[in-house]
């Protein structure tokens, strides 16, 4: 099981959560284009996917919703 924890490079303030989630989400986009990656491609990484692509900022609770839904996906896929 493999484990990425994405963060902005901007940290010394907590101003422009959307920045920062825009700079974290690239790093994460990134990784998964690069072939490189050993992420399960979950509906939480579709949505992302999505977000990216449409340059949205859905606040910082749904992408804490969405990493757990990500985490119990991974598992349940990890298990199975």
């Amino acid at each position: 099981m493999f484990i990425y924890h994405f963060v902005s490079k901007t940290r010394d303030t907590p101003t422009d959560p959307a920045g920062k989630f825009g700079e974290a989400l690239r790093e994460l986009i990134q990784l998964l284009d690069s072939g490189a990656s050993k992420l399960v491609e979950t509906d939480a990484i579709k949505e992302f996917r999505g977000f990216h692509a449409n340059g949205h900022f859905p606040g910082l609770g749904y992408v804490k919703k969405l990493s757990m839904k990500h985490h119990i996906e991974t598992l349940a896929h990890f298990f199975k």
